[in-house]
């Protein structure tokens, strides 16, 4: 198989060369594209296909022997941030803000998650 980038894609790599260790990570998740399109964790979305590596996302296409990176982009949480409250609580790690609701660390189920 072969592996094209598109400019969006080779635009959107810029950012990552900062980050040695991820730029070597996405290079070789995207070299083992051409062994297996379609490796364990790829998601499909739409005529896409999207790859988690490590802190990134590599959204490409796959066209019959082609494939086509289109862009590569920081994989974005969908949990919110965890926030500490108070500043003294938190430093004795007693309270922590979790999706906007105030949790103390001794009435925390650990069993429960919010």
């Amino acid at each position: 198989m072969r592996i094209i980038w598109s400019q969006i894609a080779q635009a959107t790599f810029v950012r990552v060369m900062a980050d040695q260790a991820g730029m070597m990570a996405v290079n070789r998740a995207v070299a083992a594209l051409a062994d297996d399109p379609a490796p364990p964790g790829a998601f499909v979305c739409g005529a896409y296909r999207r790859l988690r590596v490590g802190p990134y996302r590599v959204l490409y296409e796959v066209e019959g022997d082609l494939i086509t990176i289109v862009r590569i982009e920081p994989a974005i949480s969908r949990r919110p941030p965890i926030r500490a409250t108070d500043r003294r609580e938190a430093d004795q790690g007693r309270a922590f803000d979790f999706g906007g609701e105030r949790h103390l660390i001794e009435d925390a189920d650990p069993c429960r998650v919010p």
